[in-house]
This record gives C-alpha cells, sequence and structure tokens, in this order.
C-alpha cells in the first residue's frame, strides 16, 4: 500500500512539471498574450497595422507644378491623396494677373511615400525687370495684357511661365551684351532670347554701345605737272611728256644721248649744267609745275 502511494505521488510531480513547461512556452510564444494595455489576447492589432499599410499609397507623387490651385489640387485627388493642401501664395502677383500657379511644391516631384498628411503648394507671380541703355530698345512677347505692370519695362508673369523678348540697336549703335541676374546670356541670331519656368524675380540688363565714327577720307593729294619735251636731237628723256608729281615727292628725269651731243638743257627758263653725252636731273621736294626742255645736235 506504501510503495503504491509513492509511485502516486512521483506520477503527480511529473504532470506538474509538464504543465508547468506547457504554460512557460505559450507564454513565451505569446499565445497568452499581455495584459499590460488591457487588450484582448489575440494578434488583430498586429493584422490590423499590416493591413493599413498594405493599403496606403507608396507611388511617386504626381507633378502640379505650372498648374493654378484649383488644378494642381484637382490633379492631387485624382492621385489619391485625401490630406491637407496647404497654399502658400507669394503674393506678387499684380491685379488682373491673379490667381498665380504653382512654382513649388513639398514634398517634391517624384518623392515616394506610403503616408502624406499635408502637401504644401507654393503659388504666385514673379517680376522680370528690364534695364536698358540708350542705343536701342527690347520688345516683350505677352500671353497676356495683364502682364503689363503700367511700369516701362517691367512685367508681372505667373510662376513657371516663360517669358520670350527680342532687342534691337538704333542706327549707329550695336547690341553689347543681355545679362540675367548678373550672368551673360549668349548672343541670338536675330535678337531673339527666352527667360524660361519663372521661379524667381529677373533682372535683365541690355546695353548697347555706339558705333565708332568712321575714319574721315583722306584730303585728295596735292599735284602737280612736270612738263619734259625734246626741243630736237637724237636724244631721249625719260620719263617725257607731262608728268604728275605729288607735292612734296621728288622727280627725276633721265636724259641719254644716241648720238651727237646734249646743247643745253633748260629748266623753267633757266640753263642748268648738263653732261653733254646725257645726265640726271632731279626736282626735290615739288610744290609747283615745271617744265624741262633738252635740245641736242
Amino acid at each position: 500500500m506504501f510503495l503504491l502511494l509513492l509511485q502516486t505521488i512521483s506520477s503527480f510531480e511529473r504532470s506538474l512539471r509538464v504543465a508547468r513547461r506547457v504554460i512557460f512556452l505559450a507564454i513565451a510564444s505569446g499565445a497568452l498574450g499581455s495584459c499590460s494595455n488591457g487588450g484582448p489576447s489575440s494578434s488583430s492589432g498586429a493584422d490590423q497595422l499590416a493591413t493599413d499599410v498594405s493599403q496606403s499609397p507608396a507611388t511617386a507623387i504626381p507633378e502640379v507644378r505650372d498648374l493654378t490651385l484649383e488644378q494642381a489640387v484637382s490633379v492631387l485627388r485624382g492621385w489619391g491623396f485625401s490630406g491637407q493642401v496647404i497654399e502658400v501664395d507669394n503674393g506678387r502677383c499684380v491685379s488682373g494677373n491673379r490667381p498665380g500657379k504653382v512654382y513649388r511644391q513639398e514634398p517634391p516631384v517624384g518623392q515616394v511615400t506610403a503616408s502624406l498628411g499635408e502637401v504644401k503648394l507654393y503659388t504666385g507671380c514673379f517680376d522680370v525687370v528690364f534695364s536698358v541703355s540708350a542705343g536701342g530698345d527690347i520688345e516683350a512677347v505677352l500671353d497676356d495684357p495683364a502682364e503689363r505692370t503700367g511700369v516701362a519695362n517691367r512685367f508681372n508673369l505667373k510662376a513657371y511661365n516663360s517669358l520670350d523678348f527680342t532687342v534691337a540697336a538704333d542706327s549707329g549703335f550695336t547690341l553689347e551684351s543681355v545679362s540675367v541676374n548678373g550672368s551673360t546670356l549668349a548672343a541670338q541670331a536675330g535678337g531673339s532670347y527666352r527667360l524660361p519656368e519663372l521661379t524667381s524675380d529677373q533682372t535683365v540688363a541690355v546695353v548697347f554701345s555706339e558705333n565708332p565714327a568712321p575714319e574721315p577720307a583722306p584730303a585728295p593729294a596735292t599735284t602737280y605737272t612736270i612738263t619734259a619735251i625734246l626741243l630736237g636731237g637724237d636724244c631721249a628723256i625719260s620719263p617725257t611728256g607731262a608728268v604728275s608729281v605729288n607735292e612734296g615727292a621728288d622727280q627725276s628725269f633721265d636724259i641719254t644721248v644716241n648720238s651727237g651731243v646734249v646743247q643745253f638743257l633748260d629748266v623753267d627758263g633757266t640753263f642748268e649744267a648738263c653732261n653733254q653725252f646725257g645726265c640726271t636731273y632731279t626736282f626735290n621736294n615739288v610744290s609747283a609745275d615745271h617744265t624741262l626742255n633738252v635740245l641736242c645736235n
């Protein structure tokens, strides 16, 4: 009887150890749940969180720049965004040129996000101011008369719009440079330029330079005539006849004898020395007409 009692007690202890092990494994595996939040002992909360994440949008936010606020909101709603849209207007649109357009968005274009609480859209207009020197003018190509501000060469454009303009020099002037915010633009054929997709105010400086005065034509040179004549005999004068000479120049005449001798050399009515077998006579620094006559025999 005593032996049977001992066997029964030993069997009970083994059963108790097995029960304790099962309870420990159940707690470790979370099968019994946690009571710290007073919630149900199940995994339904974790399952619900996984479902919410999987159903949230996870695509790239679309491009809404270059649109009005209403158009941008429509695109976002069509994309599936149901959160808050906040407009940040720069207040730069002049009367008649409102509303402005979106030129910046946060989050930025293309960012992939699984959860968006709000989207900020920056809207408005920007000024383009031209500084034009004397000697020419600019002509802006406007999409809307409202873009004129009433101030010469100052225009107000909706954000993300572009502005085309041409420059033309007056007679006697040449286009020297076109710069935007201090950066010089490359010269364009026909003088046509473009300011693309404005996202800030722009200052355009156009500089013309006066063409240099042409060099005056040189005054015609004063010329004189020296007339060389052979009066007779077998001689020759080179050059001969009426010879034109610039004022201040020198002019020589060669007298050669073929047969006979030089009888005389007459210069302006005065006999000059000449070798009987020929000579050279030079007029220096010519400043008047002259005559040269030669007689040979």
